[in-house]
């Protein structure tokens, strides 16, 4: 069947806005919040209850490959959808700009602030935030990524998390370019090899050198591979046979998801994860075929328990602040302790617990604040252009 034709047979449509992707992304937030304020800091705990809690939320890291595997999705969606626009990179860099950017710049001149400061009052209190930073044309132009695998480090706490959106920058500078100049069908085969490249060269980075694992975690090629399986979901739930057979197998899409779920129990039970061999090799990459398969089950047709729980107003909003949230989650983390406690983050006792509990509402209200009065009016003022 011809591509143009199987495409106005499948209802999906980057303009149209699925709830339950919004759900998705509240999870994925939620996955981070848990490992940085609770699953971390409860791995240092000598109760046994505590370090039990700290095992069984040994991957919520993986909340991030959850926004690689949702971004890879709906951008790629939106690039298909606008392909033949006359103005397709034009508008698409200026929505990305406007989303990304300004909040993004505001978190980094608070960061240089911060730097300055530090510089002339240092103290171990603040170290952790301002202390071992990179370069700041590292963190100006989405490249401190590559300075984290050369030096093997996150560098300052501030910004350690933004390797990630570095990740996705350098992705979407290329990705247009793919969609625009090649034929679906052998964008899709493409694709496929790269996400099968992506565990090959992180196994070669982890034996060839000694920052291996690090690198093969923050470096975009390695992590391509939930970007693109993302984006190949968008091309083949495009097609009305693909959209079709999903809908009548809905069961096989279980059992898979099922499969894939066994996995990542296994990696828990074992005890493998951020770093470790099995993790860096293929785990990153089961990890994002877990995730892609709950996001296909999300999408399709028909009431069910998953989709219900996707739709939960605390989830959606969750997602809808997510970008900010993960911006200043960790900022907002160290410094509610150093000046509320004078120490750094921990979860000793019931003082701390409540001390992280407020960071937590902290985190949510300030996030709910920059989206309703800075990050939605920069939103709406990328798409004013249109394709």
């Amino acid at each position: 069947m011809p591509e143009a034709a199987t495409r106005l047979t499948s209802p999906l449509s980057s303009s149209k806005r699925i709830v339950e992707l919004d759900g998705l992304r509240g999870i994925a937030i939620l996955l981070v919040l848990i490992w940085h304020f609770f699953a971390i800091p409860l791995r240092e705990s000598h109760s046994f209850f505590s370090r039990a809690v700290a095992a069984a939320g040994i991957l919520t890291w993986s909340g991030v490959d959850l926004f690689f595997v949702l971004s890879g999705f709906l951008i790629g969606g939106i690039l298909l959808d606008s392909v033949d626009s006359p103005r397709y990179f034009k508008v698409f860099y200026l929505r990305r700009f406007f989303r990304i950017v300004p909040i993004y710049v505001l978190t980094l001149l608070a960061f240089w602030i911060g730097c300055a400061w530090y510089r002339k009052s240092p103290s171990p209190l603040w170290s952790p935030l301002f202390s071992n930073s990179l370069p700041w044309y590292a963190y100006a132009s989405y490249m401190q990524n590559l300075w984290m695998a050369m030096r093997n480090t996150l560098g300052a706490g501030w910004m350690g998390a933004t390797w990630s959106l570095a990740v996705e920058e350098q992705f979407y500078l290329g990705l247009p370019i793919l969609v625009r100049t090649m034929r679906t069908s052998r964008l899709l085969w493409l694709l496929l090899l790269l996400v099968a490249s992506a565990p090959v060269l992180r196994t070669l980075l982890y034996f060839g050198t000694p920052a291996g694992p690090n690198a093969a975690y923050v470096l975009m090629p390695c992590r391509a591979d939930a970007l693109l399986l993302g984006v190949t979901a968008a091309i083949l739930l495009r097609r009305g046979d693909v959209w079709a057979w999903l809908v009548q197998n809905h069961a096989k899409l279980f059992q898979v998801s099922l499969f894939l779920g066994i996995g990542v129990v296994l990696f828990i039970v074992r005890g493998w994860g951020l770093l470790t061999f099995p993790m860096t090799t293929l785990g990153y990459t089961w990890m994002a075929m877990f995730y892609l398969s709950i996001l296909m089950m999300a999408i399709l047709p028909g009431a069910n328990r998953l989709k219900h729980c996707l739709r939960s107003k605390y989830l959606t909003g969750l997602g809808t602040i997510s970008y900010c949230v993960y911006l200043i989650h960790g900022p907002v983390y160290d410094v509610s302790y150093a000046l509320l406690k004078k120490e750094s983050p921990a979860l000793r006792n019931f003082s701390d617990l409540g001390v992280t509990l407020l960071v937590v509402f902290l985190t949510i209200s300030i996030a709910t604040l920059s989206w309703k009065f800075f990050e939605k009016p920069m939103v709406r003022r990328g798409h004013t252009y249109t394709y």
